[in-house]
């Protein structure tokens, strides 16, 4: 592991470069709002082609112009809401352990992604004036930032009482855990509803001195003060082969016993911007965590549930898109039910289950209607069972569920992964454009799910004379192992469409996953590109599918 650590190092030594350089500069820059209100980008890109063409001065004094400002806010300002993890983005403070497998030492430099750099007084004026602007129902363009410890910000408290004041929504935060203090949790809890997200990574001390240069003890202390007061909260764990499978089973075991609502193991990546080098297989190091992550979900508390999810299912041979109860959150009302970890949910209330977006989407709405009673019909070693989850008593000692928490009644089942409406998508698409021949992007941890989605329900295309053709774009932009069609950017994605049509291939319509292009905003990918330009590159329809995050 002498390379990871090396590697590491170097990966933090370009990182503290960027960040660097980035607090030289003005405090915005341009290519921060590229995916929000990209027409900023265009004003700068415009003013430099200017620039090069003429020379300004004051008093007879050549001017070196770097940075420009808006005119008027008001300007820019439109109707809509603000959520509470937009205005805590304004409150992102440099982390103060250093991860070696953060993904800030992967992340390239000309993201739309940046590093905050502003001042403590330039936090206040911002959250301010765009807590004005939201109690009148107005909103105004934000950047992209990289979120790092936000309640470790000393403003944190201040504005997150602020906003409570106007807003029952849920907060969710997450932090490596130093702030966590018992005072701190306390004040978090009087914040509520709030759900903390622990990147917990290794209870060692050795380890995290080593991995995380964290030489405090708060965090591991921490968990028991969240199981004291009753907060919601989750851990997550990043596998990364240095830390090493013995230390990663060991800190699952010692936060199951403090109820966390999941434990969440990270299968490990890098970029090409973290290293050029082959740091480990990725199949073969992803299958021996998740084979050991699955034989532990029987013997400790708390619901292991490993990600990218899909890989449990499509890459080590479980049927996709099927019920299956991978974890149980200890005293939620399925906790109380004697539904197990490994059963699988066939029918919820004599409705059969056909997806695994169906199943989830079916027990959110029970769970926010707040059905007393839910039955469930399961199959447990090759026999059906009818189980009934009831809300009474788990609510009645405290179970924090209900809405504004995201919950399905304490179950967790593999809930990414295609629904019958996507692929009824692909149909309408189809025979919107009387195409013969359509090609679906997708990733390799997707294709096992949306080749047995289109067999599955082959019936929506009955009547047309239709090839579908699935194809993988390589997560070239990011390299290293990284395989997610999330990360995918407009330049994979051409890669991925001329390697089709070099095959021979000749498609009538190309159908994109929206995910990695901002759907509820202007449609561009992680470097600010618009989806229009693969529109306009080839002689083809390529339209985005508008569908809810397969991985």
């Amino acid at each position: 592991m002498q390379l990871i650590e090396l590697t590491a190092k170097n990966a933090w030594k370009n990182t503290s470069v960027q960040k660097n350089s980035a607090r030289k500069r003005e405090k915005y820059d341009p290519k921060s709002f590229a995916a929000s209100e990209p027409k900023i980008e265009y004003l700068s890109k415009v003013l430099s082609i200017i620039l090069k063409s003429v020379n300004l001065y004051r008093n007879g004094q050549e001017l070196n112009v770097t940075s420009f400002k808006l005119k008027s806010n008001e300007d820019w300002i439109s109707q809509g809401s603000v959520s509470s993890e937009e205005l805590f983005q304004f409150l992102s403070h440099t982390c103060k352990v250093r991860c070696e497998f953060c993904y800030l030492r992967g992340s390239p430099d000309d993201a739309v992604t940046q590093f905050s750099h502003l001042t403590e007084d330039e936090s206040r004026k911002e959250l301010e004036y765009r807590l004005k602007l939201s109690r009148n129902g107005l909103k105004l363009f934000t950047p992209t930032f990289h979120t790092e410890e936000v309640i470790g910000h000393p403003l944190f408290l201040e504005y997150a009482r602020r906003i409570r004041e106007h807003s029952n929504e849920l907060f969710v935060v997450s932090t490596t855990g130093y702030t966590l203090t018992d005072d701190f949790i306390i004040s978090l809890k009087e914040l509520g509803p709030v759900e903390i997200r622990i990147s917990l990574n290794s209870i060692s001390k050795e380890s995290r001195i080593r991995s995380m240069r964290d030489r405090s003890d708060v965090v591991r202390k921490a968990l028991s003060i969240l199981k004291r007061e009753n907060i919601r909260y989750t851990v997550s764990l990043v596998a990364w082969p240095a830390v090493g499978l013995k230390e990663i089973e060991r800190t699952i075991r010692f936060a199951s016993k403090f109820a966390p609502h999941a434990i969440y193991v990270i299968l490990p990546g890098y970029t090409k911007y973290y290293s050029q080098k082959k740091l480990f297989d990725l199949q073969e190091t992803w299958k021996e965590i998740s084979v050991r992550a699955i034989a532990l979900r029987n013997l400790v508390r708390a619901p292991l549930i490993i990600h990218p999810r899909l890989f449990e299912t499509n890459i080590l041979g479980d049927k996709p898109n099927t019920g299956k109860v991978i974890g149980i959150t200890e005293g939620s009302p399925a906790y109380y039910s004697g539904l197990q970890v490994n059963d699988v949910i066939t029918k919820v209330e004599s409705r059969n289950i056909h997806s695994l977006r169906e199943l989830d989407t079916i027990l959110q709405v029970r769970h926010q209607a707040r059905y007393e009673n839910t039955n469930l019909t399961v199959l447990r070693g090759g026999r059906e069972l009818e189980v009934n989850v009831s809300i009474n008593l788990s609510y009645r000692k405290g179970y924090h569920s209900q809405p504004p928490f995201n919950d399905l009644l304490g179950i967790h089942v593999i809930s990414q992964g295609l629904a019958l409406s996507d692929i009824v998508k692909i149909s309408d698409a189809a025979n919107r454009h009387q195409a013969n021949v359509v090609a679906i992007n997708t990733s390799v941890i997707v294709l096992p799910s949306l080749i047995d989605a289109l067999q599955k329900w082959a019936s929506v295309f009955d009547g047309l004379d239709i090839e579908l053709i699935p194809f993988v774009a390589n997560n070239e932009y990011y390299g290293g192992n990284i395989c997610i069609s999330e990360l995918n950017t407009v330049s994979d994605l051409e890669l991925g469409i001329d390697s089709l049509l070099n095959r021979g291939l000749k498609p009538d319509l190309i159908l994109i996953p929206s995910p990695p292009f901002n759907p509820s905003g202007w449609m561009r990918d992680i470097r600010g590109i618009p989806f229009t330009r693969l529109k306009y590159k080839y002689n083809f329809v390529i339209e985005p599918l508008i569908v809810d995050a397969f991985e």
